[in-house]
């Protein structure tokens, strides 16, 4: 195993355990034809696998890496305020390289962290005029508001704990790849049917969103209470890029919005549910509008921030962060091996601890398996588990 000394970005540690994945994982995700519950205590294997970090770390990332006789095993926590999911990835190849003895680029600091604007270095790449979207601002910053959802946080946990309030519980869900393309094909061809959006192509991620949010509020009593979804958007591709041979790890993450109540969650086919998601998803992507969300942002920096919902604090807002860009399962942790063993990564466990800015809600981190399907770690009600079944059946997702 070769050492390496941690510094103020990555705390790593790698160990080598001579027994196979079967052994190890206490799931197997390879069988099966259907979506599926595969763990219910991810926080176990935070445990398990982000092993040995110091309390007082002051690492951006910790970083933990178990090489098996037969897989890689990648777990991984990091501090969001200053890094999203595309620099954790980025870090984390890097220093892949760097075990490889591969030339890595200089670590240096974001723009803003020197003085500048990160709305000034959005590019011009597009000469479409800005989409139409809500005028409603996702962030609420007036203090005495602030105040006021903090301490409903603070009752909501109080309220969770006494068991007046369904508890929210982190499950590990499979989607095979296959089940995936075949909801989006069937949704696709409703769509087309439909007559509504001529050329709009859903996507695979807007198919697993719209599923996380018919898992969340399917087996709630029906009513008309409103449902904020904030979905994040990367806009580091936007930005005039670093100087060569440097890299900046920085949370280029921006928000749209999309508005639905519970009842059309409950009762709209998924394909509505996820044309609608693209449509948010295609206003706010525009180079305009995430200009616009920024200087917004930055003109309310120094205030504390908390997300708005017009649903109040009840549940907070529900979220999923796509991470399936990322390609995990490609990478080399041989350096770290006395053996130069290379098994590949077949698992990952992200660990992304949220501050108090961000109320207690159903959020969801999305990944590639590395075999054409998902894993998707998220929150729910234990009614929403129990109803995972029922929920996930076709006729129940087109509303048939």
């Amino acid at each position: 195993m070769r050492q390496f000394q941690c510094g103020s970005t990555v705390d790593f540690e790698d160990r080598t355990l001579k027994q196979d994945l079967a052994a190890v994982l206490p799931f197997s995700w390879r069988a099966g034809t259907a979506p599926r519950i595969i763990f219910d205590d991810p926080a176990g294997l935070d445990e398990k696998f982000l092993f040995n970090v110091p309390s007082n770390s002051t690492s951006i990332m910790k970083l933990r890496v178990t090489i098996l006789n037969d897989a890689t095993l990648l777990c991984f926590s990091f501090t969001h305020a200053l890094c999203d999911g595309s620099s954790a990835y980025h870090v984390i190849s890097y220093f892949c390289d760097l075990l490889s003895d591969k030339p890595v680029p200089k670590f240096v600091l974001p723009p803003d962290a020197t003085g500048k604007r990160i709305s000034e270095l959005v590019r011009k790449v597009s000469t479409e005029p800005l989409p139409a979207q809500p005028e409603q601002d996702i962030f609420v910053t007036n203090r005495l508001t602030v105040l006021k959802f903090q301490a409903k946080y603070l009752l909501l946990r109080l309220s969770e704990v006494l068991g007046l309030s369904p508890l929210l519980t982190h499950r590990t869900v499979h989607l095979p790849g296959s089940w995936v393309d075949d909801v989006r094909s069937r949704a696709q061809k409703e769509l087309e049917s439909s007559g509504e959006h001529l050329g709009m192509q859903l996507t695979r991620n807007d198919i697993i969103t719209a599923l996380y949010l018919k898992l969340v509020y399917g087996a709630r009593k029906p009513n008309d209470d409103p449902v904020d979804y904030i979905g994040p958007i990367n806009y580091r591709a936007l930005l005039e890029p670093a100087d060569p041979d440097t890299y900046y790890p920085h949370n280029s993450v921006t928000f749209l919005l999309c508005q639905f109540s519970e009842r059309e969650l409950q009762t709209e086919s998924i394909t509505k549910v996820a044309a609608r998601l693209r449509m948010a998803t295609i206003r706010y992507r525009h180079p305009a509008s995430i200009k616009r969300e920024i200087s917004r942002f930055e003109e309310k920096l120094v205030a504390p921030a908390m997300q708005d919902s017009r649903g109040g604090v009840k549940w907070g807002v529900p979220m999923v962060s796509p991470w399936t860009t990322f390609d995990y399962t490609s990478l080399d942790f041989s350096g770290a091996s006395r053996q130069a063993r290379k098994p590949q990564v077949v698992f990952v466990n992200p660990s992304v601890p949220l501050t108090l800015g961000r109320l207690p809600s159903p959020i969801a981190f999305n990944l590639k398996d590395g075999a054409g399907g998902y894993w998707l770690r998220g929150a729910n009600t234990r009614a929403g588990w129990e109803a995972f079944e029922k929920l996930i059946d076709m006729d129940s997702l087109f509303c048939s």
